[in-house]
């Protein structure tokens, strides 16, 4: 399992259409890394339910987003606490204000 800690927004100006484009992992070993876009959505699909997220007791599964017009839109996702996409975005905002996620 691969816990997703921390992500960035590409060119971050603050805005909510800034796209996320960094990720920062940790495994169950304690092993570390970083992910673009495109490398955490390419994991997510070959490696179905082995990427999460949590914060205190709650954890949400990574999904990759498929519901475009455009194939070559291609992002991750969370399906939690009944609304779609925040939880990622959450990460980004605290990373953004200088809070550490880890």
């Amino acid at each position: 399992m691969i816990r997703i800690y921390d992500a960035a927004y590409e060119n971050d100006n603050g805005t909510h259409h800034s796209h996320l484009s960094t990720f920062w992992w940790v495994d169950e070993y304690g092993n570390t890394g970083t992910w673009t876009r495109q490398q955490a959505y390419n994991f997510v699909v070959a490696n179905p339910n082995t990427v999460y997220i949590s914060e205190g007791n709650a954890s949400v599964t990574v999904l990759p987003y498929y519901f475009t017009n455009n194939p070559n839109v291609q992002w991750i996702q969370t399906v939690a606490d009944g609304i779609i996409r925040d939880n990622l975005t959450q990460l980004a905002i605290r990373h953004r204000q200088g809070l550490v996620n880890r």
